[in-house]
């Protein structure tokens, strides 16, 4: 799967901009604001149908301007795809995706076209951030690889939004508890899927991250990925409900099902602890690199292809033995996209790989 071309209309700091992806690997150089990681921040909304920064798609839209326009064209298995997505803020917020010039019914049917995994210096909060970080993660992760889970996702999402209207409207006395047996009727049947799929997933995902994570540390570090509590038997789920009831009415919200489960990376060392509290700064970093390795590595065999890496400005903040780890996956992926200031240290890098060097600045007067 290569990347052959890429066009911006009205996006970010970019009110044109046309580039053609020849090479396998191509630096994006560039001063902090120049626009470096606006071109993979394009390439990702077009893969996931969002931004990796996690910001809504009206803040994507250059200023004083009422939409923008992203299309792309793509190789794959020696057939040439297109993607394009538009949005229109004015007068209403208004979305279109096309693929092969064909509309797609929403954001979700992009996933699986063109695949990509970010390497982003946000990634730490997956390990020292909070359970939103981590099921962000692993939800956005098991999207690429299956389409039926994200859409039990929304509709997952869906339905408790609407238990936590009806949890409100009894709070108040406008409801009565027996309205909230259809909502509870949705989430046991969806919630229990959902966590079947990521304790599946979870199972096949851990020896992966491990073999990476292994190879980083030298052998140093091992981690045992885990969900918690993680239920997903229908009749236990259920039982959850019925026994929160009263205190979901008072809060407003509902308290329990995969929302609110916590992924775990917990220590082998003895202590079974989360590596939150355990693991160095140092050790850390190499977690979220062996994480995001797995990713790819994960995602090539279940796909059946090399997912596009977007690598947000991360190789200068890795140490000479991350960084050599680094290159060397560099020789085995497919293709991949870098984003840096300037090329110091890298140079060995660029060399061994044959790697395009792009001047974002200069695109800007082009």
């Amino acid at each position: 799967m290569f990347l052959r071309s890429l066009q911006l209309q009205h996006f970010r700091n970019y009110g044109s901009l046309k580039l053609e992806f020849p090479d396998r690997l191509t630096f994006l150089v560039g001063e902090n604001g120049s626009g470096k990681t606006n071109i993979l921040e394009a390439i990702s909304v077009l893969t996931s149908g969002k931004s990796f920064r996690g910001v809504p798609d009206q803040e994507l839209v250059q200023q004083n301007q009422p939409g923008f326009f992203l299309s792309c064209s793509y190789e794959w298995n020696a057939a040439m795809h297109t993607l394009e997505m538009g949005l229109q803020t004015e007068p209403r917020l208004q979305r279109k995706i096309k693929k092969d010039g064909k509309v797609l019914p929403s954001r979700a049917a992009l996933i699986g076209n063109l695949v990509s995994v970010v390497f982003s210096p946000d990634d730490l909060e997956i390990v020292q951030g909070g359970p939103t970080s981590r099921r962000r993660f692993l939800d956005a992760l098991l999207s690429h690889r299956d389409s039926g889970y994200l859409d039990n996702l929304i509709q997952y999402n869906r339905a408790v939004r609407q238990r936590n209207t009806t949890l409100k409207e009894i709070r108040s006395n406008r409801s009565r508890l027996q309205m909230l047996e259809p909502w509870d009727r949705s989430l046991v049947e969806l919630g229990s899927r959902i966590t079947s799929q990521r304790l599946k997933f979870l199972a096949e995902y851990e020896p992966i991250l491990n073999e990476s994570l292994d190879q980083i540390s030298g052998g140093k570090d091992r981690i045992k990925v885990t969900l918690f509590p993680g239920e997903s038997s229908p009749d236990t789920y259920r039982q959850a409900l019925k026994e929160r009831q009263m205190r979901d009415v008072a809060t407003g919200s509902t308290t329990f099902g995969p929302h609110r489960d916590r992924l775990l990376f917990l220590c082998q060392d003895g202590s079974n602890k989360d590596v939150q509290f355990r693991f160095s700064q140092g050790q850390k970093r190499s977690l979220v690199l062996a994480l995001r390795v797995g990713q790819f590595y994960y995602l090539k065999q279940y796909i059946g292809r090399s997912p596009v890496l977007l690598i947000d400005d991360v190789i200068r903040e890795l140490d000479y033995k991350r960084r050599d780890y680094f290159v060397d996956l560099l020789h085995r992926c497919g293709q991949a996209f870098f984003t840096t200031p300037d090329l110091d240290g890298l140079e060995e890098a660029v060399q061994q790989t044959s790697a395009r060097i792009i001047s974002v600045p200069e695109l800007h007067g082009s």
